[in-house]
């Protein structure tokens, strides 16, 4: 947040911008060293540039779709991932974001279910490797287990992540910090991520089915690990305000509340769920092109 100007006079300067503090620090937040913004800065677009070419390289609506129907997977299994990955990223925040007010740090939340996340994934690409010698309906029992364990544990991190980027990224960086992260992430998932695909899982590949989709889930494991490894070394400063620990019911009870009263959440969540079944079609694509 950005705290308003004691006075317009150069005297009344406060001590933390004549130390070199961000200006955009709340005195109800501590400020962070030029050095140590500039890093946080860094490593979270870091994150979000690997996060965005791991999830290029192993896209549930272009690779997981793919694959499950090759498995012999239905239609309808092929339209749940949407759902899956919608629900397990909205509905944990849901459930745990009245817990987390209370507490001054989130980044051991994010380091905790961003190591589960890890593990999760490697366990799917495991199962992918091992769906040629299991029966195909187990095989795919353990591809969806993960992915929805994989994304369930994402609504976490990305509850936690969104908390921390408030306050280590001051407002007036937040536009070029996500967009940068967007830009180079789309660059290179069109460059790299779009040729792997197109290699590991054509005809000429230079391996079988189904290792070759397996190959994709561990390079985007990679990905994810490093993403994940690098906003976890970011500097967190504690949450000096701390809000009030809700439980389930009583978040419940507030959210028709909040979106009576801000018009702005309103038309956020509304274009959410716009976007999002728009989105319900985007597994068939590949599956009607193959």
């Amino acid at each position: 947040m950005t705290a308003p100007d004691s006075a317009s006079s150069p005297q009344h300067t406060t001590t933390s911008q004549r130390e070199g503090a961000e200006p955009d620090a709340s005195p109800l937040q501590p400020a962070l060293s030029p050095a140590v913004a500039r890093r946080n800065y860094r490593l979270g677009v870091i994150n979000g540039v690997l996060f965005g070419l791991g999830e290029s390289v192993g896209s549930p609506g272009l690779v997981l779709s793919l694959l499950i129907r090759q498995l012999g997977g239905s239609l309808f299994l092929v339209g749940a991932l949407p759902a899956i990955q919608t629900a397990g990223y909205l509905l944990p925040q849901l459930l745990v974001s009245g817990r987390l007010q209370d507490q001054p740090y989130k980044l051991p939340v994010y380091r905790l279910f961003g190591a589960i996340r890890v593990l999760t994934w490697a366990g799917l690409a495991a199962a992918i490797f091992a769906a040629g010698v299991l029966p195909p309906a187990v095989a795919l029992a353990l591809i969806v287990a993960a992915f929805t364990v994989f994304n369930f544990c994402g609504g976490v991190t990305t509850l936690a992540f969104q908390d921390i980027v408030a306050r280590i990224i001051p407002p007036r960086r937040r536009g070029s910090f996500f967009g940068i992260r967007q830009f180079v992430a789309g660059l290179l998932a069109f460059a790299v991520g779009g040729t792997l695909v197109r290699w590991l899982l054509g005809e000429r590949g230079p391996l079988p089915f189904p290792a070759n989709f397996g190959a994709l889930m561990l390079l985007s494991l990679v990905c994810f690990a490093a993403g994940i490894a690098s906003f976890a070394l970011v500097q967190e400063p504690p949450q000096l305000r701390l809000g009030q620990r809700l439980r389930l019911v009583e978040g419940l009870r507030r959210a028709p509340q909040l979106l009576r009263a801000n018009r702005n959440y309103r038309w956020f969540i509304a274009s959410r769920l716009l976007i999002r079944t728009g989105q319900i079609a985007e597994p068939f694509y590949i599956v009607y092109a193959t």
